[in-house]
């Protein structure tokens, strides 16, 4: 069964709050690291299932990210604009 996109930004939200605070301040300061680290430990004690579909949502999110800083970057629209799906995540991530 596909996820949704409700399981996405549930996913993209966990990943989000396990990245250290100062990452999560300002997310151009994210490293393979700290994205290897918080996949770790957020898998680490799920099942086989949790993980793929987790795994399978973080390189989107990273995607999604990139694109979006690049785009403010270039001017393509303000900087606040791709902020707001990020906050999106990590509200909704972190309620459950």
């Amino acid at each position: 069964m596909p996820a949704t996109m409700s399981d996405y930004e549930y996913y993209a939200g966990l990943f989000l709050s396990g990245l250290p605070v100062p990452v999560r301040a300002d997310l151009f300061l994210l490293k393979a690291a700290d994205v290897i680290a918080a996949v770790a430990a957020k898998c680490l004690s799920r099942n086989r299932s949790w993980v793929k579909n987790f795994t399978a949502a973080v390189p989107s999110l990273l995607r999604f990210l990139r694109l979006s800083s690049a785009g403010a970057l270039m001017g393509v629209w303000p900087c606040s604009l791709h902020l707001a799906p990020i906050a999106s995540f990590a509200i909704r991530g972190t309620d459950s």
